[in-house]
């Protein structure tokens, strides 16, 4: 009980990881890293593990076997799913030994875990986990779940307010997921519709460098030119 007052008190904190996460700033993370690598209990643990996750994503950090099987016996022992858990899973997906993560995913799904009873911005987590499982699933060629997902995900998103990130996001998994069923044109069309709202934002530089260079393992170099090429558009 006490433990998870500890985490609805700090869920303020995720904001700014994610922030920081999102914009590829390995300066803040690391910052954050160093603050609760020096706090006891469980939660001070899991938090290092988060922020280690998602510099190890940035190529800033490594992540341990050891780590990652704290992780999977605290989801094992889950009987009360807040936001900090939700967004911990999240950042854990890719990192999961694969059977055990789509359980975990499943059950969350059946129970409605991922709708109920969240503050208002936990559509931002309930995005990020299936963006993240979408991802895995187009890697790793099941394209037949990938569009299960992405339809569920629209469907999801089209009852929301909506956003220019979300949207931008939206475009990218649609895209892909088409151009890797073989409908390029339209596929390409749409990433390349995902990195101009992005480019328009103005978001910077890295969070950009790095959707390029997560789409380089399936586009062709042409390709990857064409849908980051903005050289026409005047702000």
């Amino acid at each position: 009980m006490l433990f998870h007052k500890c985490n609805e008190n700090n869920n303020d904190l995720l904001s700014s990881f994610q922030k920081a996460y999102q914009s590829g700033d390995i300066v803040v993370l690391k910052s954050h890293l160093r603050l609760w690598q020096h706090k006891q209990g469980k939660f001070a643990e899991l938090q290092v593990i988060q922020l280690k996750m998602m510099l190890t994503t940035l190529n800033a950090d490594n992540i341990t076997k050891k780590e990652i099987l704290i992780l999977e016996d605290y989801f094992k022992n889950i009987s009360n799913w807040t936001f900090f858990e939700l967004y911990l899973f999240g950042h854990a997906m890719p990192f999961l030994d694969e059977k055990f993560m789509f359980h975990l995913f499943q059950e969350l799904h059946q129970k409605s875990i991922l709708y109920d009873n969240f503050r208002y911005d936990s559509f931002s987590m309930l995005f990020y986990i299936y963006n993240n499982i979408i991802l895995f699933m187009l890697e790793h060629d099941h394209l037949d779940t990938a569009d299960l997902l992405i339809q569920k995900l629209t469907y999801y998103f089209n009852q929301q307010e909506k956003d220019y990130y979300h949207r931008a996001r939206l475009f990218n998994l649609q895209g892909l997921a088409l151009y890797l069923q073989g409908k390029k044109e339209i596929g390409l069309s749409l990433i390349k519709r995902s990195n101009l709202i992005s480019y328009l934002s103005e978001h910077s530089s890295t969070f950009i460098n790095n959707e390029k260079n997560y789409l380089s393992k399936y586009l062709t170099a042409n390709e990857l030119k064409n849908v980051f090429d903005f050289s026409k558009i005047k702000l």
